[in-house]
């Protein structure tokens, strides 16, 4: 390799890298958390203005959240860098739902691709409602 290309691979590396520093140092490489119920239903809005949130959970790390539908259905919304993906669940996509005492709801889909999910919410009661919310079976009182 001459010194002529040399010159242009290192300066378009250094100009590469001062582009990823100056993102950084302006906060735009950051996740954009859940902050609220509200924010979470206004981003499920966005996705699915027909279909009205009845109940929002936000996990306490604000990587998710799970939503309950006025019709009975269930959604589920994560956080993936800067983006939100919004989706809809139905029982038979989920292959396990599992609360275990901390109130940690442990999501695994039938589809391998859909990696499991993880949910932290403020107890093991709630852990366990949504369990049985999202599988469609009743808890004992």
């Amino acid at each position: 390799m001459d010194s002529e290309t040399l010159w242009i691979v290192a300066f378009g590396a250094v100009g590469v890298a001062a582009v990823i520093a100056i993102a950084h140092a302006l906060g735009r490489t950051r996740d954009r958390l859940i902050a609220s119920a509200d924010e979470a239903r206004a981003d499920w809005l966005d996705e699915h203005p027909d279909r009205e949130p009845a109940e929002v959970a936000v996990a306490a790390d604000g990587r998710s959240a799970l939503v309950a539908l006025a019709d009975g259905g269930a959604g589920l919304i994560r956080v993936l860098g800067d983006r939100r993906v919004v989706w809809t669940l139905s029982a038979a996509e989920l292959a396990a739902a599992r609360a275990d005492a901390e109130g940690r709801l442990d999501l695994r889909f039938r589809d391998p691709s859909v990696p499991p999910v993880r949910v932290p919410l403020a107890s093991d009661e709630a852990g366990r409602l949504w369990a049985a919310r999202l599988t469609g079976r009743e808890i004992a009182a």
